[in-house]
């Protein structure tokens, strides 16, 4: 998994989704790993809710293995 996805842009992440060298439920959590990470020192979040983010991660997941993404951004 990249380091840098923090850092990529829609654009990146989709074509990463479509290629299927990336999944949107490693997107997932990998941010929210870095939340958990950082959010006490930034208190960014007041609610971090991760079993819902990653079951709406597979959902887009498994649309994209499908080859029918809800949308452009399905999944970012």
């Amino acid at each position: 998994m990249p380091n840098d996805i923090a850092w990529m842009t829609a654009t990146e992440l989709v074509a990463n989704f479509a290629d299927r060298s990336l999944s949107p439920v490693e997107v997932t959590a990998a941010l929210l790993d870095r939340i958990e990470e950082h959010n006490p020192a930034l208190n960014a979040f007041c609610l971090v809710d991760r079993e819902t983010s990653i079951a709406q991660a597979q959902a887009s997941e498994e649309r994209w293995q499908r080859g029918v993404p809800a949308g452009k951004l399905d999944g970012v």
